[in-house]
Protein backbone atom coordinates (compact mmCIF):
# COMPACT_ATOMS: atom_id res chain seq x y z
CA UNK A 1 0.00 0.00 0.00
CA UNK A 2 1.45 3.41 -0.84
CA UNK A 3 1.93 5.87 1.88
CA UNK A 4 -0.10 8.85 1.83
CA UNK A 5 1.26 12.44 2.09
CA UNK A 6 0.81 13.93 5.67
CA UNK A 7 0.01 17.35 7.70
CA UNK A 8 3.38 16.75 9.09
CA UNK A 9 2.45 17.02 12.60
CA UNK A 10 4.62 14.82 14.80
CA UNK A 11 2.61 12.04 17.07
CA UNK A 12 -0.75 12.75 15.38
CA UNK A 13 -3.24 9.55 14.60
CA UNK A 14 -2.25 8.48 11.20
CA UNK A 15 -6.41 8.38 10.98
CA UNK A 16 -5.99 12.32 11.40
CA UNK A 17 -3.16 13.07 9.20
CA UNK A 18 -2.90 11.25 6.05
CA UNK A 19 -4.17 13.40 2.77
CA UNK A 20 -5.50 11.04 0.02
CA UNK A 21 -5.19 11.78 -3.41
CA UNK A 22 -8.34 13.67 -4.97
CA UNK A 23 -10.03 14.44 -1.67
CA UNK A 24 -10.95 17.98 -0.17
CA UNK A 25 -10.02 18.36 3.28
CA UNK A 26 -10.92 21.85 5.37
CA UNK A 27 -8.75 23.67 8.54
CA UNK A 28 -9.77 26.71 10.14
CA UNK A 29 -6.88 28.48 12.02
CA UNK A 30 -7.80 31.05 14.94
CA UNK A 31 -4.67 32.29 15.05
CA UNK A 32 -1.62 32.82 12.21
CA UNK A 33 0.54 31.14 14.47
CA UNK A 34 -1.09 27.53 13.64
CA UNK A 35 -1.61 28.40 9.35
CA UNK A 36 2.28 29.65 8.62
CA UNK A 37 3.59 26.42 11.02
CA UNK A 38 1.36 23.89 9.10
CA UNK A 39 2.15 25.38 5.53
CA UNK A 40 5.47 26.74 5.60
CA UNK A 41 6.76 23.88 8.39
CA UNK A 42 5.09 20.62 9.15
CA UNK A 43 3.31 20.03 5.65
CA UNK A 44 7.03 20.21 3.97
CA UNK A 45 7.56 17.40 6.24
CA UNK A 46 4.31 15.07 5.39
CA UNK A 47 6.30 13.09 2.40
CA UNK A 48 7.43 13.73 -0.92
CA UNK A 49 4.55 14.65 -2.97
CA UNK A 50 4.88 17.60 -4.92
CA UNK A 51 3.40 20.38 -2.95
CA UNK A 52 1.84 23.75 -4.30
CA UNK A 53 1.39 26.68 -1.40
CA UNK A 54 -0.52 29.85 -2.10
CA UNK A 55 -0.60 32.14 0.69
CA UNK A 56 0.31 35.63 1.16
CA UNK A 57 2.27 35.18 4.56
CA UNK A 58 5.66 35.70 4.75
CA UNK A 59 7.54 32.24 4.98
CA UNK A 60 10.78 34.29 6.62
CA UNK A 61 8.98 34.13 9.43
CA UNK A 62 8.84 30.64 10.05
CA UNK A 63 11.10 29.54 12.10
CA UNK A 64 12.56 26.96 10.71
CA UNK A 65 12.05 25.94 6.53
CA UNK A 66 15.30 24.35 5.85
CA UNK A 67 13.02 21.39 4.70
CA UNK A 68 10.60 23.64 2.41
CA UNK A 69 14.28 25.45 1.51
CA UNK A 70 15.07 22.17 0.13
CA UNK A 71 12.17 21.17 -1.35
CA UNK A 72 12.07 24.33 -3.59
CA UNK A 73 15.84 24.03 -4.35
CA UNK A 74 14.74 20.36 -6.15
CA UNK A 75 11.44 21.72 -7.37
CA UNK A 76 9.62 19.55 -5.59
CA UNK A 77 7.45 22.89 -4.03
CA UNK A 78 6.43 26.12 -5.24
CA UNK A 79 5.32 28.89 -3.21
CA UNK A 80 2.58 31.48 -5.03
CA UNK A 81 1.57 34.79 -3.57
CA UNK A 82 -1.69 35.60 -4.90
CA UNK A 83 -2.23 39.42 -5.65
CA UNK A 84 -4.06 41.74 -2.55
CA UNK A 85 -7.73 41.36 -2.93
CA UNK A 86 -10.12 43.40 -0.74
CA UNK A 87 -12.32 41.39 1.98
CA UNK A 88 -15.96 42.64 -0.26
CA UNK A 89 -14.77 40.73 -3.45
CA UNK A 90 -14.09 36.88 -3.63
CA UNK A 91 -10.98 35.66 -5.94
CA UNK A 92 -12.77 33.47 -8.91
CA UNK A 93 -12.83 29.96 -7.39
CA UNK A 94 -13.33 28.17 -11.01
CA UNK A 95 -10.36 30.65 -12.57
CA UNK A 96 -8.00 30.18 -9.70
CA UNK A 97 -7.96 26.56 -9.65
CA UNK A 98 -7.48 26.18 -13.15
CA UNK A 99 -4.81 28.58 -13.00
CA UNK A 100 -3.03 26.01 -10.59
CA UNK A 101 -3.32 23.19 -12.01
CA UNK A 102 -1.27 24.76 -15.14
CA UNK A 103 1.78 25.34 -12.40
CA UNK A 104 2.07 21.39 -12.09
CA UNK A 105 4.64 21.25 -14.84
CA UNK A 106 7.05 23.31 -12.57
CA UNK A 107 6.91 20.60 -9.58
CA UNK A 108 9.39 18.09 -9.68
CA UNK A 109 8.33 14.68 -10.27
CA UNK A 110 6.21 15.60 -13.71
CA UNK A 111 3.21 13.65 -13.42
CA UNK A 112 0.95 12.12 -10.75
CA UNK A 113 -0.82 13.94 -8.31
CA UNK A 114 0.56 16.86 -5.99
CA UNK A 115 -0.99 18.83 -2.82
CA UNK A 116 -2.25 22.24 -3.25
CA UNK A 117 -2.54 24.22 0.11
CA UNK A 118 -4.57 27.38 -0.12
CA UNK A 119 -4.41 29.62 2.89
CA UNK A 120 -6.89 31.91 3.19
CA UNK A 121 -9.67 30.28 1.74
CA UNK A 122 -12.19 32.56 3.28
CA UNK A 123 -11.22 34.69 0.45
CA UNK A 124 -12.63 32.23 -2.31
CA UNK A 125 -15.54 30.63 -0.54
CA UNK A 126 -18.15 33.28 -0.38
CA UNK A 127 -19.32 31.72 3.56
CA UNK A 128 -21.24 34.91 3.71
CA UNK A 129 -23.91 32.89 1.25
CA UNK A 130 -24.75 29.46 1.88
CA UNK A 131 -25.73 28.21 -1.57
CA UNK A 132 -22.89 30.16 -3.39
CA UNK A 133 -20.80 28.57 -1.14
CA UNK A 134 -21.78 24.88 -1.53
CA UNK A 135 -21.75 25.41 -5.08
CA UNK A 136 -18.39 26.77 -4.67
CA UNK A 137 -16.91 23.65 -2.56
CA UNK A 138 -18.60 21.23 -4.81
CA UNK A 139 -16.58 22.51 -7.68
CA UNK A 140 -13.24 22.13 -5.26
CA UNK A 141 -14.57 18.43 -5.16
CA UNK A 142 -14.93 17.78 -8.78
CA UNK A 143 -12.00 19.57 -9.71
CA UNK A 144 -9.74 17.32 -6.83
CA UNK A 145 -11.44 14.13 -7.80
CA UNK A 146 -10.76 14.82 -11.69
CA UNK A 147 -7.02 15.84 -11.62
CA UNK A 148 -6.42 13.38 -8.54
CA UNK A 149 -4.98 16.45 -6.52
CA UNK A 150 -5.35 17.13 -3.19
CA UNK A 151 -6.53 19.93 -1.94
CA UNK A 152 -6.40 21.63 1.40
CA UNK A 153 -8.48 24.69 1.89
CA UNK A 154 -6.65 26.54 4.89
CA UNK A 155 -8.94 29.35 6.52
CA UNK A 156 -8.65 32.15 8.75
CA UNK A 157 -10.84 31.38 11.61
CA UNK A 158 -10.66 34.71 13.67
CA UNK A 159 -11.63 36.48 10.75
CA UNK A 160 -15.30 34.32 10.66
CA UNK A 161 -18.08 35.32 12.32
CA UNK A 162 -20.14 32.31 14.25
CA UNK A 163 -22.72 31.71 11.37
CA UNK A 164 -20.18 31.77 9.19
CA UNK A 165 -18.37 29.11 11.49
CA UNK A 166 -21.17 27.25 11.23
CA UNK A 167 -21.53 27.26 7.49
CA UNK A 168 -18.00 25.90 7.91
CA UNK A 169 -18.95 22.87 10.28
CA UNK A 170 -21.62 21.98 7.61
CA UNK A 171 -19.85 22.54 4.17
CA UNK A 172 -16.60 20.38 5.74
CA UNK A 173 -19.68 17.28 6.09
CA UNK A 174 -19.35 16.82 2.75
CA UNK A 175 -15.02 16.86 2.69
CA UNK A 176 -12.51 14.16 3.14
CA UNK A 177 -11.71 16.35 6.71
CA UNK A 178 -12.33 18.97 9.04
CA UNK A 179 -10.04 20.66 11.55
CA UNK A 180 -10.25 23.71 13.59
CA UNK A 181 -7.30 24.99 15.40
CA UNK A 182 -7.27 26.88 18.64
CA UNK A 183 -5.08 28.34 20.89
CA UNK A 184 -4.88 27.19 24.25
CA UNK A 185 -2.31 29.36 25.84
CA UNK A 186 0.86 30.98 24.81
CA UNK A 187 2.68 28.20 22.20
CA UNK A 188 -0.20 25.49 23.67
CA UNK A 189 -2.79 24.76 20.86
CA UNK A 190 -5.68 22.37 20.52
CA UNK A 191 -6.06 20.67 16.89
CA UNK A 192 -9.72 19.62 16.97
CA UNK A 193 -10.49 16.92 13.95
CA UNK A 194 -14.18 16.33 13.55
CA UNK A 195 -13.68 13.97 11.01
CA UNK A 196 -11.05 12.57 8.80
CA UNK A 197 -9.85 10.46 5.79
CA UNK A 198 -5.95 9.46 6.77
CA UNK A 199 -4.42 6.21 6.41
CA UNK A 200 -7.88 5.33 8.31
CA UNK A 201 -10.96 7.02 8.98
CA UNK A 202 -11.56 9.27 11.90
CA UNK A 203 -15.51 9.53 12.28
CA UNK A 204 -15.68 11.33 15.62
CA UNK A 205 -14.79 14.48 17.21
CA UNK A 206 -11.27 14.03 18.64
CA UNK A 207 -8.98 16.80 20.52
CA UNK A 208 -5.20 16.67 20.05
CA UNK A 209 -3.04 18.77 21.97
CA UNK A 210 -0.20 20.28 19.80
CA UNK A 211 2.79 22.66 20.82
CA UNK A 212 5.42 24.20 18.73
CA UNK A 213 8.34 22.57 18.95
CA UNK A 214 11.95 23.51 19.59
CA UNK A 215 12.55 23.06 15.96
CA UNK A 216 9.28 25.61 15.39
CA UNK A 217 7.11 22.61 14.16
CA UNK A 218 3.68 21.87 15.41
CA UNK A 219 3.56 18.49 17.72
CA UNK A 220 1.78 16.50 19.67
CA UNK A 221 1.86 17.44 23.41
CA UNK A 222 2.33 14.44 25.22
CA UNK A 223 3.25 16.44 28.43
CA UNK A 224 0.67 15.18 31.55
CA UNK A 225 -1.99 17.31 32.21
CA UNK A 226 -2.64 18.43 35.31
CA UNK A 227 -5.85 19.74 34.38
CA UNK A 228 -7.82 17.35 33.30
CA UNK A 229 -11.59 17.70 32.66
CA UNK A 230 -14.19 16.70 34.82
CA UNK A 231 -14.64 12.81 35.43
CA UNK A 232 -18.47 13.86 36.89
CA UNK A 233 -21.30 12.53 35.16
CA UNK A 234 -22.57 15.18 32.77
CA UNK A 235 -26.22 14.54 33.33
CA UNK A 236 -27.30 18.07 32.40
CA UNK A 237 -26.20 18.26 29.50
CA UNK A 238 -29.22 19.94 27.68
CA UNK A 239 -29.63 22.27 30.21
CA UNK A 240 -29.38 25.60 29.89
CA UNK A 241 -29.28 28.52 32.67
CA UNK A 242 -29.66 32.37 31.12
CA UNK A 243 -30.15 35.94 32.47
CA UNK A 244 -33.82 37.18 31.58
CA UNK A 245 -31.89 40.40 29.51
CA UNK A 246 -29.85 37.81 27.35
CA UNK A 247 -32.84 36.82 25.78
CA UNK A 248 -34.41 39.33 23.07
CA UNK A 249 -37.73 38.97 24.81
CA UNK A 250 -37.40 36.97 28.06
CA UNK A 251 -39.21 33.94 26.88
CA UNK A 252 -38.27 30.65 27.69
CA UNK A 253 -37.52 29.07 24.80
CA UNK A 254 -37.90 25.17 25.70
CA UNK A 255 -38.32 23.16 28.99
CA UNK A 256 -34.59 22.85 29.63
CA UNK A 257 -34.38 26.26 29.92
CA UNK A 258 -34.04 28.27 33.38
CA UNK A 259 -34.17 32.29 33.12
CA UNK A 260 -33.02 34.22 36.52
CA UNK A 261 -33.58 37.82 37.31
CA UNK A 262 -30.11 38.54 38.63
CA UNK A 263 -26.82 37.32 37.49
CA UNK A 264 -26.18 36.81 40.93
CA UNK A 265 -29.14 34.40 41.27
CA UNK A 266 -27.66 32.52 37.82
CA UNK A 267 -23.81 32.14 38.98
CA UNK A 268 -25.59 30.58 42.44
CA UNK A 269 -27.77 28.08 40.42
CA UNK A 270 -24.39 26.94 38.38
CA UNK A 271 -22.31 25.99 41.34
CA UNK A 272 -23.72 22.60 40.44
CA UNK A 273 -23.33 22.50 36.76
CA UNK A 274 -21.09 19.88 34.84
CA UNK A 275 -21.67 19.92 31.22
CA UNK A 276 -24.78 22.59 30.85
CA UNK A 277 -24.78 25.49 29.20
CA UNK A 278 -24.64 28.97 31.02
CA UNK A 279 -26.00 32.12 28.91
CA UNK A 280 -24.71 35.83 30.37
CA UNK A 281 -25.52 39.31 29.08
CA UNK A 282 -22.78 41.66 28.75
CA UNK A 283 -24.51 44.28 30.49
CA UNK A 284 -21.99 45.21 33.91
CA UNK A 285 -19.10 43.81 31.59
CA UNK A 286 -16.90 44.59 34.33
CA UNK A 287 -17.91 41.87 37.05
CA UNK A 288 -17.83 39.03 34.35
CA UNK A 289 -14.18 38.34 34.03
CA UNK A 290 -14.36 37.16 37.65
CA UNK A 291 -17.43 35.40 37.67
CA UNK A 292 -16.44 33.65 34.13
CA UNK A 293 -12.99 32.69 36.17
CA UNK A 294 -14.57 30.82 38.95
CA UNK A 295 -17.61 29.54 37.18
CA UNK A 296 -14.91 27.57 34.50
CA UNK A 297 -12.38 26.84 37.32
CA UNK A 298 -15.24 25.56 40.10
CA UNK A 299 -17.60 23.90 37.51
CA UNK A 300 -14.37 22.09 34.82
CA UNK A 301 -14.29 21.88 31.04
CA UNK A 302 -17.34 20.89 29.99
CA UNK A 303 -19.60 23.73 31.23
CA UNK A 304 -20.22 25.70 28.36
CA UNK A 305 -20.27 29.55 29.03
CA UNK A 306 -21.57 32.16 26.43
CA UNK A 307 -21.64 35.85 26.91
CA UNK A 308 -23.90 37.37 24.55
CA UNK A 309 -24.15 41.70 23.93
CA UNK A 310 -27.48 43.13 24.53
CA UNK A 311 -28.65 46.74 23.34
CA UNK A 312 -25.62 49.22 23.21
CA UNK A 313 -23.58 47.09 25.71
CA UNK A 314 -20.85 45.99 23.41
CA UNK A 315 -17.41 44.86 23.61
CA UNK A 316 -14.36 45.66 22.80
CA UNK A 317 -11.95 42.82 20.78
CA UNK A 318 -9.80 42.98 23.90
CA UNK A 319 -12.36 42.34 26.49
CA UNK A 320 -13.73 39.50 24.37
CA UNK A 321 -10.39 38.25 24.37
CA UNK A 322 -10.20 38.45 28.36
CA UNK A 323 -13.25 36.62 28.78
CA UNK A 324 -12.37 34.19 26.46
CA UNK A 325 -9.04 33.48 28.35
CA UNK A 326 -10.83 33.29 31.51
CA UNK A 327 -12.82 30.29 30.33
CA UNK A 328 -16.00 31.60 28.16
CA UNK A 329 -16.39 29.53 25.08
CA UNK A 330 -17.59 32.15 22.81
CA UNK A 331 -18.64 35.53 22.92
CA UNK A 332 -22.17 36.39 20.81
CA UNK A 333 -23.15 39.98 18.86
CA UNK A 334 -26.09 41.65 19.54
CA UNK A 335 -27.08 41.42 15.94
CA UNK A 336 -27.06 37.20 16.35
CA UNK A 337 -31.14 36.30 16.37
CA UNK A 338 -33.34 34.45 18.16
CA UNK A 339 -33.03 31.47 16.20
CA UNK A 340 -29.60 31.37 15.29
CA UNK A 341 -28.46 32.03 19.22
CA UNK A 342 -30.65 28.42 19.95
CA UNK A 343 -28.71 26.88 17.22
CA UNK A 344 -25.81 27.67 18.57
CA UNK A 345 -26.44 26.57 21.69
CA UNK A 346 -27.61 23.10 20.52
CA UNK A 347 -24.89 22.89 18.48
CA UNK A 348 -22.42 23.18 21.64
CA UNK A 349 -23.48 20.50 23.56
CA UNK A 350 -20.78 18.25 23.33
CA UNK A 351 -18.13 20.91 23.27
CA UNK A 352 -15.34 21.08 25.76
CA UNK A 353 -13.48 23.67 26.98
CA UNK A 354 -10.25 23.66 25.39
CA UNK A 355 -7.70 26.09 27.65
CA UNK A 356 -6.63 26.00 31.02
CA UNK A 357 -7.96 26.57 33.96
CA UNK A 358 -5.21 28.11 35.30
CA UNK A 359 -5.48 31.66 34.41
CA UNK A 360 -4.69 34.83 36.58
CA UNK A 361 -7.62 37.09 36.50
CA UNK A 362 -5.39 40.26 36.99
CA UNK A 363 -2.51 39.20 34.70
CA UNK A 364 -5.29 38.84 31.81
CA UNK A 365 -6.74 41.77 32.55
CA UNK A 366 -3.80 44.09 32.59
CA UNK A 367 -2.68 42.17 29.13
CA UNK A 368 -6.49 43.56 27.80
CA UNK A 369 -6.12 47.06 28.27
CA UNK A 370 -4.75 49.10 26.08
CA UNK A 371 -1.91 52.08 26.45
CA UNK A 372 -3.24 55.40 28.48
CA UNK A 373 -1.59 57.24 25.26
CA UNK A 374 -3.85 57.85 22.04
CA UNK A 375 -2.81 59.44 19.02
CA UNK A 376 0.74 61.14 17.99
CA UNK A 377 3.95 60.13 19.93
CA UNK A 378 7.77 60.73 18.88
CA UNK A 379 9.26 57.65 17.10
CA UNK A 380 11.14 56.39 19.98
CA UNK A 381 8.39 56.58 22.27
CA UNK A 382 5.71 55.20 19.49
CA UNK A 383 8.69 52.27 18.89
CA UNK A 384 8.77 51.23 22.85
CA UNK A 385 4.68 51.68 23.55
CA UNK A 386 4.01 49.64 20.83
CA UNK A 387 6.32 46.80 21.35
CA UNK A 388 5.42 46.61 25.10
CA UNK A 389 1.49 46.88 23.98
CA UNK A 390 2.12 44.00 21.54
CA UNK A 391 3.85 41.61 24.30
CA UNK A 392 1.71 42.65 26.82
CA UNK A 393 -1.47 41.71 24.68
CA UNK A 394 0.35 38.50 23.02
CA UNK A 395 -1.02 36.83 26.77
CA UNK A 396 -4.65 36.62 25.80
CA UNK A 397 -4.45 36.58 21.71
CA UNK A 398 -5.55 40.31 21.37
CA UNK A 399 -5.17 41.21 17.35
CA UNK A 400 -3.18 44.22 16.76
CA UNK A 401 -2.42 45.65 13.33
CA UNK A 402 0.34 48.13 12.56
CA UNK A 403 -0.06 49.87 9.22
CA UNK A 404 2.55 52.00 7.12
CA UNK A 405 1.54 53.90 5.41
CA UNK A 406 2.94 56.30 2.01
CA UNK A 407 1.73 59.91 1.41
CA UNK A 408 0.24 60.26 -2.18
CA UNK A 409 2.34 63.23 -4.06
CA UNK A 410 2.16 66.46 -3.02
CA UNK A 411 2.21 65.23 0.86
CA UNK A 412 4.08 64.46 3.51
CA UNK A 413 3.99 62.81 7.03
CA UNK A 414 2.97 66.00 9.06
CA UNK A 415 0.16 66.93 6.38
CA UNK A 416 -1.21 63.49 7.14
CA UNK A 417 -0.86 63.26 10.83
CA UNK A 418 -3.07 66.84 11.46
CA UNK A 419 -6.16 64.79 9.40
CA UNK A 420 -5.52 62.07 11.85
CA UNK A 421 -8.64 61.97 14.69
CA UNK A 422 -8.03 59.38 17.22
CA UNK A 423 -10.40 58.50 19.94
CA UNK A 424 -9.08 55.03 21.24
CA UNK A 425 -7.10 54.72 24.18
CA UNK A 426 -4.22 52.86 22.50
CA UNK A 427 -4.67 53.42 19.28
CA UNK A 428 -1.13 55.29 17.98
CA UNK A 429 0.35 57.30 15.29
CA UNK A 430 4.02 58.45 14.68
CA UNK A 431 6.28 59.46 11.31
CA UNK A 432 9.58 59.17 9.93
CA UNK A 433 10.40 60.92 6.35
CA UNK A 434 8.50 59.05 4.20
CA UNK A 435 5.81 57.21 6.09
CA UNK A 436 3.29 57.45 8.22
CA UNK A 437 2.73 54.63 10.65
CA UNK A 438 -0.70 54.11 12.84
CA UNK A 439 -0.93 51.66 15.62
CA UNK A 440 -4.59 49.93 16.06
CA UNK A 441 -5.05 48.56 19.11
CA UNK A 442 -7.50 44.89 20.00
CA UNK A 443 -8.40 45.75 16.08
CA UNK A 444 -9.18 42.53 13.64
CA UNK A 445 -7.85 42.81 10.34
CA UNK A 446 -10.89 42.75 9.10
CA UNK A 447 -12.34 45.79 10.86
CA UNK A 448 -9.10 48.12 9.88
CA UNK A 449 -10.79 49.53 6.67
CA UNK A 450 -13.61 50.81 8.96
CA UNK A 451 -11.00 51.92 11.55
CA UNK A 452 -9.44 54.00 8.70
CA UNK A 453 -12.12 55.47 7.25
CA UNK A 454 -13.16 56.78 10.92
CA UNK A 455 -9.82 58.11 11.56
CA UNK A 456 -9.04 60.10 8.41
CA UNK A 457 -12.79 60.67 7.19
CA UNK A 458 -11.58 61.05 3.30
CA UNK A 459 -11.14 58.34 1.25
CA UNK A 460 -7.73 56.50 2.31
CA UNK A 461 -7.41 55.85 -1.70
CA UNK A 462 -6.79 59.31 -1.99
CA UNK A 463 -4.44 60.33 1.09
CA UNK A 464 -2.20 57.66 0.41
CA UNK A 465 -0.17 55.50 -2.57
CA UNK A 466 1.15 52.83 -0.78
CA UNK A 467 -0.19 50.36 2.67
CA UNK A 468 1.64 47.63 4.13
CA UNK A 469 -0.30 45.91 7.13
CA UNK A 470 1.22 43.66 9.87
CA UNK A 471 -1.62 41.82 11.40
CA UNK A 472 0.08 39.94 14.01
CA UNK A 473 2.82 39.80 16.57
CA UNK A 474 5.74 38.52 14.60
CA UNK A 475 5.44 40.70 12.02
CA UNK A 476 5.28 43.89 13.98
CA UNK A 477 7.79 43.30 15.82
CA UNK A 478 10.02 43.21 12.41
CA UNK A 479 8.31 46.21 11.00
CA UNK A 480 9.51 48.31 14.09
CA UNK A 481 12.82 47.03 14.05
CA UNK A 482 12.75 48.16 10.27
CA UNK A 483 11.71 51.40 10.91
CA UNK A 484 13.93 51.59 14.32
CA UNK A 485 17.14 50.83 12.51
CA UNK A 486 16.82 52.76 9.35
CA UNK A 487 19.45 55.46 9.38
CA UNK A 488 19.08 58.88 11.55
CA UNK A 489 16.18 57.20 13.33
CA UNK A 490 17.42 58.60 16.92
CA UNK A 491 17.60 62.19 14.92
CA UNK A 492 14.23 62.19 13.66
CA UNK A 493 12.13 65.37 14.41
CA UNK A 494 9.24 65.32 17.25
CA UNK A 495 6.09 66.69 15.20
CA UNK A 496 4.00 67.15 18.65
CA UNK A 497 4.24 70.99 18.56
CA UNK A 498 3.30 70.88 14.50
CA UNK A 499 0.92 68.73 14.34
CA UNK A 500 -1.05 70.75 17.47
CA UNK A 501 -0.59 74.43 15.83
CA UNK A 502 -1.47 74.27 12.42
CA UNK A 503 -4.50 72.68 10.86
CA UNK A 504 -4.69 70.02 8.29
CA UNK A 505 -5.27 70.20 4.37
CA UNK A 506 -6.18 67.29 2.54
CA UNK A 507 -4.08 66.64 -0.64
CA UNK A 508 -5.54 67.30 -4.09
CA UNK A 509 -7.04 63.53 -5.19
CA UNK A 510 -5.11 62.16 -8.19
CA UNK A 511 -6.70 60.24 -10.87
CA UNK A 512 -5.83 56.59 -10.68
CA UNK A 513 -5.37 53.59 -13.80
CA UNK A 514 -6.22 50.29 -12.87
CA UNK A 515 -3.39 47.75 -12.97
CA UNK A 516 -4.16 44.32 -15.13
CA UNK A 517 -2.09 41.74 -12.95
CA UNK A 518 -2.16 37.90 -12.88
CA UNK A 519 -3.64 36.10 -10.24
CA UNK A 520 -0.45 34.84 -8.71
CA UNK A 521 3.47 35.60 -8.53
CA UNK A 522 6.14 32.81 -7.79
CA UNK A 523 9.35 33.36 -6.27
CA UNK A 524 12.66 32.44 -7.52
CA UNK A 525 13.45 29.29 -6.39
CA UNK A 526 16.67 29.81 -4.25
CA UNK A 527 16.48 29.19 -0.27
CA UNK A 528 14.16 31.50 1.93
CA UNK A 529 16.55 34.16 3.02
CA UNK A 530 15.58 35.45 7.00
CA UNK A 531 17.83 38.04 8.38
CA UNK A 532 20.58 37.04 10.88
CA UNK A 533 19.31 37.05 14.59
CA UNK A 534 20.37 39.78 16.48
CA UNK A 535 22.25 39.22 20.03
CA UNK A 536 18.72 39.29 22.17
CA UNK A 537 17.00 36.91 19.77
CA UNK A 538 20.13 34.56 19.76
Amino acid sequence: MQTLPTLGITGLDPAADGLAAGAVYLVASETPLIARALLFGNLPHGGDRPLLCVSRADPTLQANTARLDERLRVGSATLLAPQQQTHDRLIPLERQLAELARYRHRLQPASGPIVVALDEADNYLPLDHSAMAQRALEHCRRWAAETGHTLLLVFAAQRLDLPQLALLSQLGANCAGLAFGQQSWQGYYTWQVEHWQGEESLTMPTPFPLKLGSDGLLQVDTTPDSEQASSRTASDRQRVLATRSSLPDSTTPSQHWQLFDTRAALLEAAQTAVAATVLLDAADSGELPEAIRHLRQHCGKQLKILVREVGNNRLRHSDEQLLLSLGANAVLPAELGLTSMLSLVGSLQQAVYQGRLDGETGLFEAASRPESDRGYLPPARFVASVSATVERSRLIGIQNVLIGLRPAPGADPLDMLRLCHFKRAGDLCTADNDHVYLFLFACRDTDVDTALRHLFRLPVGELFVGELRNPDPDSIRLALDQLRGQNGFASLPDLSDAIAGQPAVAPTPRATTPLNKPSFTAPTPAPLQRRPPTPREA
